[in-house]
């Protein structure tokens, strides 16, 4: 999307409306309140991509122009379930990349399981 596609779409938009985007909250997709913005040289954003693990839009790749325009969510950071789950895949990540043997690495990742199961019913009721 370039900036004039969105200009076009909120001309018909009442200027009190929120802006809403979606969001995996670690379970299912839902939406988020989006809070802030910038603005910015496209490559400033490169060292971001180094090192960056899991997926990555590959269309950022394509991108031609010089700047580009964000707009983002403080959600996964305001959020203690959102980023709890957040964290944890980062650690089932870590704990799958050991040096442990098999086994242990098992036993490890399925008590780090059970604990996340745990913990997570004791949220929901």
């Amino acid at each position: 999307m370039k900036v004039k596609d969105l200009l076009k779409a909120l001309e018909r938009v009442d200027p009190e409306a929120e802006v809403i985007g979606g969001v995996w909250n670690g379970r299912v997709d839902t939406y988020k309140v989006m809070d802030d913005t910038w603005y910015t040289e496209f490559d400033n954003l490169w060292s971001d991509f180094y090192g960056t693990p899991g997926e990555m839009d590959d269309r950022l790749f394509q991108i031609e122009s010089e700047n580009v325009f964000y707009i983002g969510s403080h959600f996964t950071i305001l959020n203690k379930k959102a980023s709890a789950d957040k964290n944890f895949v980062w650690r089932l990540r870590e704990g799958a990349a050991s040096g442990k043997s098999d086994v242990d690495k098992g036993a490890e990742l399925f008590r780090m399981i059970e604990e996340f199961a745990a913990e997570d019913y004791k949220t929901s009721n």
